[in-house]
């Protein structure tokens, strides 16, 4: 969840993280085709003000990634996708 900052004209500066993220769960499903959908819940701001807010969807990749040198193994991340929807 993200608001608008008062006062700031950057178009990329402008939103500011509010809360905590929520994690969704990826469903698959094989039969007849192929298809996969993230579904969860997300808890909007208990007080709602006029401040401009969206929803931010991040889609993060991860993947095993070479182990340290003392062999402990290593998970990776990085950013494949992201969306946003104006809730007010």
């Amino acid at each position: 969840m993200q608001h608008k900052v008062p006062g700031v004209t950057d178009p990329d500066l402008v939103w500011a993280d509010v809360g905590k993220p929520a994690k969704l769960k990826l469903k698959t499903r094989v039969f007849p085709i192929p298809t996969s959908s993230w579904s969860g819940m997300v808890t909007l701001p208990a007080s709602r003000t006029t401040t401009p807010t969206r929803l931010v969807l991040r889609e993060w990749e991860t993947w095993a990634a070479d182990p340290t040198p003392t062999g402990k193994p290593v998970v990776g991340q990085r950013l494949v996708h992201v969306d946003t929807l104006v809730i007010s």
